[in-house]
């Protein structure tokens, strides 16, 4: 009986830390768009570090088991209120 408390520990353990590394890999990713932008790299560059820090939200989205769907909608709203706001720009 032992041994399934401790293996079950050891999970937990693994899924705490991965769970961190997702965390950092997201601030991480989120300081290299920002250093591309401030640096005015090129388009292309900013668009890798942006697919890069989109993989680790999707990281988490999948990690969290969160509902990718209405994930999706409602990215989908916030875009359209961002062009409606661009549009009046």
């Amino acid at each position: 009986m032992l041994v399934p408390l401790v293996e079950l520990r050891l999970l937990n353990q693994r899924k705490r830390q991965l769970y961190q590394q997702i965390l950092n890999q997201i601030t991480n990713e989120t300081a290299e768009v920002k250093e591309s932008l401030n640096s005015q790299e090129s388009a292309e560059r900013i668009q890798e570090e942006l697919g890069d820090l989109l993989h680790a939200i999707i990281a988490l989205i999948i990690f969290k088991n969160y509902d990718t769907e209405k994930i999706m909608i409602r990215s989908e709203e916030h875009t359209s209120e961002l062009q409606s706001h661009v549009r009046i720009s």
